[in-house]
């Protein structure tokens, strides 16, 4: 008998609990596609799609959950290292990156403020067969949107302005004090 009533008590409960937790996971599930619907990621992907139709751009992009690439015109290169005196080593990797017409887009939304780095942002890097624009913007819904925009030596210079002056306005919607490389 007792046995029965522990049961019992176990089965009122759990349903109970069931009965309270349900909704609330549900309405989770409900904010969460709310959120990811209303990504920043989208918008910026719809504007660029935009820009690379205005300007006969065949860019490939996919979205993945909190990232977004755009490539045209790549691929992949064999790098030599360096050390940090800048001498190149005999170990090699094999990189993707763009051709001299092209470019490589990536980014991509985390949760939180930006990190701190060292690195001072905006930035342009010099890579071997490649330069690299990086930069980092603290968005309105809370999370950081890190930029790599890779380009060749040789990319329409209207066409990487209007990339970067698009994901750079993202950047400054939320926080006005981000710096842009087209800002003044």
């Amino acid at each position: 008998m007792k046995n029965v009533k522990i049961f019992l008590y176990f089965l009122i409960s759990t349903f109970v609990i069931g009965m309270l937790i349900l909704p609330t996971m549900a309405s989770d599930k409900n904010s969460k596609k709310a959120t990811e619907s209303a990504s920043p990621l989208d918008t910026i992907q719809e504007q660029l799609q935009n820009i690379f139709t205005k300007n006969s751009s065949v860019a490939n992009c996919q979205r993945q959950n909190y990232s977004l690439s755009c490539a045209y015109q790549t691929q992949t290169f064999l790098v030599h290292t360096s050390d940090l005196n800048g001498q190149y080593l005999p170990q090699t990797y094999h990189a993707d990156g763009p051709n001299a017409q092209g470019f490589l887009i990536n980014l991509e939304e985390r949760d939180g403020q930006c990190p701190r780095t060292l690195l001072v942002m905006p930035q342009e890097l010099d890579e071997p067969y490649w330069r690299t624009y990086v930069n980092q913007y603290n968005l309105s819904n809370g999370h950081c949107l890190s930029l790599s925009f890779a380009y060749g030596s040789r990319v329409n210079e209207e066409l990487k302005k209007q990339i970067v002056q698009t994901i750079d306005a993202m950047g400054q919607q939320a926080d006005p004090e981000v710096k842009g490389k087209y800002s003044q």
